[in-house]
Formats: structure tokens, C-alpha cells, sequence
């Protein structure tokens, strides 16, 4: 019981870690968005001034592709069979993760 238990933690703990560095639904809307703007897109802008073309690409670039590889290298740590909560190397990796993709979100 006490396994199952250290395993559920894991998987619940992993789980959340994939879910919270997770921007495909972000990149996905902003697309949606721009589709259904069409030419009017061009004329919509970001607080910062950028226009909506221009923001949904650097969100692709900065933001979605990178949590892509982020989660590729978390799924990778994963591996040890640690609980993330005691994983020392993972513990560092979330850390550093966090805020590179807050500095990178928070232009938009």
C-alpha cells in the first residue's frame, strides 16, 4: 500500500509539472485568433505594440517550442523514479524554467 501510495505521489507530482510548462494551448488560440482575424490581424496589437502576426510567432518560438523541449527534458528526469518533490536535479531544472518563461510571457 505504501508503494502505491509513492507511486500515485510521483505520477500526481509529474503530472502537474508536464501540465504547468505546458503553452500548446496558448500557441493554438493565438493561431485560432489570428485564422479568425484574418486581415484585420494585422492591425490588432499587443499592449507593447507588436502586431498580432509578429506576437503569435515569437510566442511560437519563445514560449511553445521551448516548453516542448523543457517537457522532453523533464520526461527525461522523470526517469530516475524519484518523487520530483525530492529530486534534487529536477528541483533545478523547474527552478531555472520558471522564470525564463515568466520573463518571456510577460511582454504580451
Amino acid at each position: 500500500d505504501t508503494a502505491m501510495l509513492v507511486e500515485a505521489k510521483r505520477w500526481y507530482q509529474q503530472s502537474l509539472l508536464l501540465e504547468s510548462f505546458d503553452f500548446n494551448s496558448l500557441g493554438q488560440a493565438l493561431n485560432r485568433l489570428q485564422r479568425e482575424l484574418g486581415d484585420a490581424g494585422e492591425r490588432v496589437q499587443s499592449s507593447n505594440g507588436v502586431a498580432l502576426p509578429e506576437l503569435a510567432q515569437a510566442v511560437q518560438q519563445a514560449v511553445v517550442m521551448v516548453a516542448v523541449k523543457f517537457q522532453r527534458q523533464l520526461q527525461s528526469l522523470f526517469t530516475s523514479g524519484q518523487i520530483p518533490q525530492q529530486h534534487t536535479a529536477l528541483q533545478e531544472r523547474v527552478a531555472k524554467a520558471g522564470p525564463y518563461f515568466a520573463n518571456a510571457l510577460a511582454p504580451l
